[in-house]
């Protein structure tokens, strides 16, 4: 089964049909896959959490011993958050890694 839904190769297929005939290429993120991959149900628990943990985002982010940038990434759900960061953020904000993360669970 195709997915219709806008995905990277998608993307890298319409830029080689897009250069080839404009000369110019976009930007390798184009809007609409970051948008699509943008992941609002995890941005809010985590910071429903962070905000539970009595900590403001700079609080959390030094205690993550992270950018603000990476962290973008990790709780919009753009990134995948490796293994030792997902116990280190249940550590942090003193819950089961299982509650942060049900939706990914539940989708299996």
């Amino acid at each position: 089964m195709k997915s219709t839904e806008p995905s990277l190769n998608n993307y890298r297929e319409e830029q080689k049909e897009t250069s080839t005939t404009s000369g110019k290429t976009e930007p390798f993120f184009c809007s609409k896959v970051v948008k699509h991959s943008k992941n609002i149900i995890l941005k809010t628990r985590l910071d429903t959490l962070i905000k539970r943990a009595g900590l403001s985002q700079s609080e959390f982010y030094n205690k993550m011993q992270i950018s603000r940038q990476l962290w973008y990434f990790y709780s919009w759900g753009i990134w995948i958050i490796p293994t030792h960061m997902r116990v280190k953020l249940a550590e942090i904000l003193q819950c089961d890694s299982s509650v942060i993360f049900q939706e990914e669970n539940n989708a299996t």
